[in-house]
Parts: C-alpha cells; structure tokens; sequence
C-alpha cells in the first residue's frame, strides 16, 4: 500500500494467518482502523467483541454445533441486527471467514441455506460481503472472497472499481524478499463498467473466463487449466448461492 501510494480508509482482515502462533506479529503500527474476522486457526477469541458474524459455527468439522439448529443462537442475533438497521435505514457490509456458496465444501449445508435467505431477506441495504478461507480469488452476488494461494491483498473503490495486489511466494522465497505486485484492476482486466450487480452478472455471462480462472488461483500456476464440467459448475456457482437454483441450472447445462 505504501509503496502503491494508495491510502485506504480502514482495513478488513478476513481470517487467520497460517504460522505456527510463535511467529505472529504482536505489535505493528498500522494508522488505520483494522476490522478483524475470527478465523477457523485464531485461538485467542475473548479479544473480539461479541457482536460480530462467527461463521466457524457453521465450519464442517466443528463437531460441537452439529445437530444444531441455530449454534449460540446467531441467526436469530444476525436477523435482528439487520432488521434495526433496515429501521434506521443504514447500509451495511458484511465480513466474516467461511463465504457463502455452493462450491465452499468446508460449511454445512443446512447453514448455509439459512444464511443465504436471511442475506437475500435484506439485500435491499446488505452492499456487499467480504469472506477469507477458500484461498481463491472470486465474487458471487455480492460475496466477495479475498484470496491466499499466493498472498493477496485487495484494495476496494466500491461501486466503481478493485485493485488486486499478489506476493509471488516462489520469488519471495528464491529472492529472500517480499515484491508485492499489481496483478489486475477489475475494470481494465475485463473490460466492464464498474464492480456494481449487473456488470458482475454482464462478467459471468461473458467469454473471458480463462482469465478469471486464472486470477481465481491468484496466478498461482498460469499452466492450470479449468475447461468442460470444471468450467460449469464455476460459472453456475458464480450465478447462484443457494442449492436448489444451482442443482437446477447444472443439470439443465450438463
């Protein structure tokens, strides 16, 4: 960012470092507000607020909330929340870890389904949503997933615009040192409008997908290629969140 010379506002941290904890940083001095998400290898949680989205409730392998139907009673917090803020008519944002998505395989379904009607109940004022985890680079509906097979940093203009930064780590680690990069600005990389709704729908539809594929792995392997059934079931999933729309759709297309 620095060295971009951009200044952001404020920072959205979407999940855990991947270090053994003797390694984490304990003291840097960012002069910016940082908004942190719990994520599934953080295990200090008494220094987060209790209001906050704790999707590791809703993680697969996270054997204590099974067989629950609403662990610690979020969904209900989550509607309430957004129902007094609907009354005050104030826009909100969403940032936790697990994204939603048909093809996030590390969630349980019945969750997520309930998750994805209570974002569609308030979609009117819920602008956008910023999830970690998958270690991809993608966006569905509003959903965006801030990417980590090379580290990644993302740097939004909403409505208009995001500029996406990459570490080459196999460069880093052959050089002994760090040089972030420019991988792509959204706009100029597929030639659309803006980040609103309906040029992400015009994206999806469109015929550059070997190019989002390619920034989906964060450039991590420009020889990996996703073509056939692997394409499908990527561009279905970008149209559609819940299971009943996207089982309909990839079977009308196989």
């Amino acid at each position: 960012m620095k060295q971009a010379d951009l200044q952001p506002e404020f920072i959205i941290w979407t999940g855990p470092p991947h270090v053994p904890k003797e390694e984490l940083s304990t003291y840097v001095v960012i002069n910016l507000p940082v908004y942190p998400a719990l994520g599934n290898h953080d295990y200090w949680p008494q220094v987060f607020q209790s209001q906050g989205l704790n999707t590791n409730l809703y993680y697969s392998p996270n054997q204590v909330t099974v067989n629950m139907t609403d662990p610690t009673g979020q969904f209900q917090w989550l509607q309430e929340t957004l129902e007094l803020s609907r009354q005050k008519m104030e826009m909100v944002s969403i940032f936790c870890l697990i994204l939603q998505g048909i093809l996030i395989l590390e969630r349980t379904q019945s969750y997520h389904e309930q998750l994805v009607k209570i974002f569609h109940n308030y979609s009117d004022f819920v602008k956008a949503q910023f999830y970690g985890h998958t270690h991809r680079d993608s966006a569905s509906s509003k959903c965006y997933c801030i990417p980590f097979n090379n580290h990644s940093l993302s740097l939004f203009f909403p409505p208009k615009d995001i500029w996406q930064f990459y570490l080459n780590l196999t460069e880093a680690n052959l050089k002994q040192r760090s040089k972030w990069k420019l991988e792509y600005i959204m706009t100029e990389a597929f030639d659309i409008d803006d980040i609103q709704l309906h040029s992400l729908h015009e994206l999806a539809l469109s015929k550059v997908f070997d190019k989002y594929f390619n920034n989906f792995m964060v450039s991590y392997n420009l020889n990996l290629t996703c073509e056939g059934l692997c394409k499908m079931i990527r561009v279905c999933a970008l149209h559609f969140l819940d299971q009943e729309t996207y089982s309909h759709t990839a079977m009308a297309d196989r």
